[in-house]
């Protein structure tokens, strides 16, 4: 069997760190899988790994149109352009069986060729790994999103692929999905290599990996709660590894408190690195996949709510103490409490007492594969 998942780059995130896992343990089950970006932009580290498993193509290489033209182009013009067709067809449907897509440009891309896809008996999946991806009904005006929609609307049930309980329920709403044939497949992790220690450290210092991106309020969280301890028993110290849109915004208003010392935002770091990175913190504050290999390591993995108001410092608590494969979208009807409850919940136990909850955090094992 052979598949083909499409996304749009290869920078360092969690669908991508989560496709690099899935083409290394598809490769021992004997089930191909390809990959088709649709921009030229990837981590080194991350495409080095991939290309030992997988075969990876470039939308660049298959239109009419030179790189230097399309590498400025946004991917849903870029899917417009007039493509070499026997050359795809020859290079990446021949032999294929499965396409999964897993946002809203790729699904554009699939929309364009699925008939094509149809006639060579091709099967697809979508993916739904953020539940807002293709929430976009309210914006059907626009010509390319009544075409999605239509599209989304002809796919069966079956072929969706959801990653926890809340957005399949959400979807079975907006488009009239049968849920019991859906499937529902979370998004795990794994750690052959993983220390019998947790990393954890009953100090002062909380760490955060991932994109500054929009949703990700917890950034701005964590600046209010340590500005209002600034001058209490505990001086807190945050650190954020990665990249994105919020980033300006979220240093202007460090520099704005003066809090430059004890908030530090620092450049994405390798995959490889992950675990150095967040080893002795007291605890990781975040969503998606970063948090939950946070908790595997043996930090106390506190859930940051997407999409949450910012003036609001609120969570659901740790991901270790859910039972469900929801945990961060704000549609949830857990209590939330302030962050700083959860902190100095932590910071008032005894060593021994936090010990025992970085084990809890590491034997947290829903999302694990092992």
């Amino acid at each position: 069997m052979k598949t083909l998942f499409i996304n749009e780059s290869l920078i360092a995130g969690g669908i991508e760190t989560f496709m690099v896992r899935l083409a290394a343990n598809n490769v021992s089950n004997q089930a191909k899988i390809n990959f088709l970006l649709l921009k030229r932009n990837y981590d080194a580290e991350l495409y080095q790994q991939l290309c030992q498993y997988s075969n990876v193509y470039f939308w660049d290489d298959f239109v009419y149109f030179p790189k230097s033209i399309t590498n400025k182009l946004p991917s849903v013009l870029k899917m417009l352009l007039p493509i070499k067709k026997q050359k795809f067809i020859n290079e990446i449907l021949i032999d294929l069986n499965h396409i999964h897509v897993p946002d809203t440009n790729a699904l554009f891309f699939l929309s364009r060729f699925s008939n094509l896809a149809k006639d060579m008996k091709i099967s697809f999946s979508l993916g739904i790994y953020h539940i807002n991806e293709y929430n976009f009904l309210k914006y059907k005006k626009v010509y390319f999103i009544r075409k999605l929609i239509g599209f989304i609307k002809s796919v069966e049930s079956k072929n969706f692929l959801f990653f926890n309980e809340i957005s399949r329920d959400t979807y079975s709403e907006l488009y009239k999905l049968d849920s019991n044939e859906s499937y529902l497949a979370p998004i795990g992790i794994e750690l052959k290599n993983a220390k019998n220690n947790c990393v954890g450290k009953k100090n002062v210092r909380i760490v955060s990996v991932g994109r500054l991106s929009p949703w990700k309020t917890y950034n701005y969280h964590i600046i209010d709660v340590i500005d209002k301890w600034n001058n209490e028993e505990y001086k807190i110290y945050y650190e954020n590894y990665g990249d994105g849109v919020e980033r300006d915004k979220l240093e202007q208003k460090v520099k704005e408190l003066n809090l430059e010392e004890r908030i530090k935002f620092y450049p994405s770091i390798k995959y490889s690195d992950f675990s150095k990175t967040i080893s002795d913190s007291l605890l990781f504050i975040g969503a998606g996949t970063a948090l939950i290999e946070a908790s595997a390591e043996g930090i106390p993995a506190l859930i940051g709510i997407e999409n949450h108001d910012k003036t609001d410092p609120k969570t659901y608590g740790f991901l270790h103490d859910f039972t469900t494969y929801s945990y961060q979208e704000k549609e949830l009807k857990y209590e939330m409490k302030d962050i700083s409850f959860y902190i100095l919940k932590l910071l008032n136990m005894t060593t021994d007492q936090y010990e025992a909850e970085c084990k809890l955090a590491k034997k947290s094992r829903r999302f694990r594969n092992k």
